[in-house]
Formats: C-alpha cells, structure tokens, sequence
C-alpha cells in the first residue's frame, strides 16, 4: 500500500471518528445528521474526489478540511464560503431547504442571525432559480461536476 493510499484512509478515520464524537455528544445533531444521510447517502461512500483528494494533470493531492465535503459537513462554525459551498452542494444533491437548515442549527454552523438569514437567502434563490447558473457543485448521482443548468463541466472550466 503506497503512502498515499495510507493518508486517504487516515482521513476517512478522522472523519468517523470526528462524526462519532459528534453523535455521541449531541443526539440532536444525530438525528440530523441522519435525514441528511437518508437523502443523499453515507459520506463515506462519496467519491474521494470530492472528500480528501484532488487530481489534477500532474498528480493526485491531499486537501485540506475546507476543500473536503464530508468534513465540511460535520464542521461547526462554518463561515460564508464554505457554507455557500456546502448548501449548494446539499441542495443540488435533493436536500430539501428546511433539512438544511436545521442541519445547520443542530450542528452549531450558523454562528448569529445574519448567518441564518444567509441560508435562507442563498435556498429561496435556488429554489427560484434566480441564482446564477455558473455556480458549480458535485451531482452525486450523475458522479461528476455540473453548472446549475445541469451541464457538465469541460476541462477547462473545472
């Protein structure tokens, strides 16, 4: 087994272990935490692509926690970008709003009210369609980067 390999699943223990301590400590954040993985399936079974690697032209790359989806999702305190990032990605992936939301609330990511009011906002215009189209985000079913339109991305545009 090469290194890299080795790194990938020392990551994927820090996640579960990272989510056990989160349960074992809230049984609300649990409770959400489930109707998240009842929609759209167990983190640990996503694509690494999106997770904890990255793979470009000349190699393959370990990320950090801010680029890593399923660490992202058990993150308290999320700030905007990343929060951006990760309702867009729930809410392409089928996540209702409301889930969300109290995903959120239940995970302790929504610092104040202005963070709140955030993901309503960034919800309604999904859900309206007036958010624009270039936003990009990871299509679980379809297991590939797409815009909101439904298009997959080319090379250049990733």
């Amino acid at each position: 087994m090469s290194s890299f390999e080795i790194e990938t699943k020392r990551r994927r223990a820090l996640f579960k272990k990272e989510l056990s301590l989160r349960k074992r400590t809230s049984p609300h954040f649990s409770r959400h935490y489930e109707d998240i993985v009842d929609l759209i399936g167990d983190p640990l079974q996503w694509p690494e692509h999106i997770c904890s690697v990255r793979r470009t032209k000349m190699c393959s790359k370990h990320v950090g926690q801010t680029e890593d989806f399923r660490r992202l999702l058990i993150t308290p305190c999320i700030k905007h970008p990343l929060r951006f990032k990760l309702t867009l990605f729930l809410l392409s992936n089928g996540v209702p709003a409301d889930i969300i939301l109290d995903f959120y609330k239940a995970n302790g990511s929504l610092r104040d009210e202005s963070a709140e009011r955030s993901v309503k906002a960034l919800t309604k215009a999904y859900c309206n369609r007036t958010l624009s189209a270039d936003f990009v985000s990871f299509d679980l079913t379809r297991a590939r980067w797409e815009n909101l339109r439904g298009e997959p991305l080319t090379k250049r545009q990733k």
